[in-house]
């Protein structure tokens, strides 16, 4: 019930700032073109507003995994990586907190072009760490392809390090140096 409720929070979020940003000035067209006169809402409040409710989605999409986290019956290491990634999604959080306050004095600063230099910083700062943040759950299997013998806790390897049957593929362990070799596929029977 909870995700649902955040989803449709985000979403309803989402319709809402479109259109608040469309429609903030009338003319419409005054929105995105400051040659034509008109009459707009007050901007600064209006962008506070929307980074302080997107602040509280994001916390709320950070915390919302972490009350299943604790309760799954996983290995030590695993809800330690898992924590890990977590933790790195909420430094994305901190970078909105860090944006909405340079935000803030920046509507009252008259040079402008000077004034976004240290916020769009921390714009990008945010939108680089939800990249590294949403690769984050393929890392792992890459750092077992690179070195395999640092991740053992693998569910991959087979009880007796031998072979093991991954995604409808073969895996093959060479004992001599320890690095994995896959085949898509079914391995080639012996004649």
């Amino acid at each position: 019930m909870a995700v649902h409720s955040v989803i449709f929070c985000v979403i309803g979020y989402t319709v809402g700032i479109t259109c608040c940003l469309l429609f903030a000035c009338k003319p419409v067209a005054s929105s995105w073109d400051v040659t034509i006169p008109g009459k707009c809402v007050n901007k600064p409040a209006l962008w506070i507003s929307f980074t302080s409710i997107n602040i509280a989605t994001d916390m709320a999409t950070l915390v919302l995994p972490m009350t299943v986290l604790v309760g799954l019956k996983i290995r030590r290491i695993e809800k330690i990586a898992l924590v890990a990634m977590f933790t790195v999604g909420s430094v994305t959080c901190i970078t909105s907190i860090i944006r909405l306050v340079l935000l803030i004095p920046l509507f009252t600063n008259p040079d402008q072009p000077w004034a976004i230099s240290t916020p769009n910083i921390w714009i990008l700062v945010e939108a680089n760490l939800l990249i590294v943040c949403g690769c984050l759950p393929t890392v792992r299997k890459f750092a077992r392809h690179i070195a395999p013998n640092l991740f053992s806790y693998a569910p991959s390897r087979g009880v007796s390090g031998g072979p093991s049957h991954i995604d409808g593929g073969y895996v093959k362990r060479n004992r001599e140096n320890g690095y994995t070799l896959q085949t898509i596929g079914r391995p080639e029977q012996k004649q």
